[in-house]
């Protein structure tokens, strides 16, 4: 997965995009643009893939800034490798509507803002349990993708703190 940071409008955004509801895993569900690494490919190549694919970006211009933790999610039983990468400018989006129903492109201060986080109880599979999210509107970010988030904005508190 590609936590893609662009400047718009005078402050940091990330791309989510909504999957189509009639997709074999993690259907409806808000996501970073990411998926499955190919045979022989790295993980941040395989990141810069599926950018390209679910969201028409190039790779040229594109600034790899580093991995965060790897993340099991038990339901699909997927390891995530995500990554932060960074673009100088909003990118021409040009999403693949095979994958993606809708495209969010979410300010990172709306991301770091504690009024917009919360917790909600989810069932799956038969095991209950809670899950944070980050309310944006009418959407709830949740599960893998608000962890990933979670800890991107620990990151960018600490580059703030180191600044200050």
């Amino acid at each position: 997965m590609l936590a893609l940071l662009y400047p718009h409008e005078g402050q940091w955004y990330v791309p989510l995009t909504v999957r189509r509801a009639d997709m074999a895993t993690h259907a409806g569900q808000i996501s970073l643009p990411g998926g499955l690494i190919e045979p022989a490919e790295s993980v941040p190549q395989a990141a810069l893939r599926e950018l390209e694919e679910e969201l028409g970006i190039s790779a040229n211009g594109i600034q790899l800034l580093g991995q965060l933790t790897p993340l099991y999610v038990f339901v699909t039983e997927f390891l995530i490798f995500p990554w932060v990468a960074a673009v100088s400018q909003r990118p021409d989006w040009k999403a693949n509507r095979d994958e993606v129903a809708e495209l969010l492109e979410v300010p990172l201060a709306l991301v770091c803002d504690p009024g917009h986080h919360g917790r909600h109880a989810r069932r799956q599979h038969g095991v209950e349990f809670t899950a944070p999210h980050i309310q944006w509107g009418r959407h709830r970010i949740w599960g893998a993708t608000a962890m990933i988030l979670g800890e991107l904005m620990a990151a960018v508190a600490e580059l703030e703190t180191r600044a200050a």
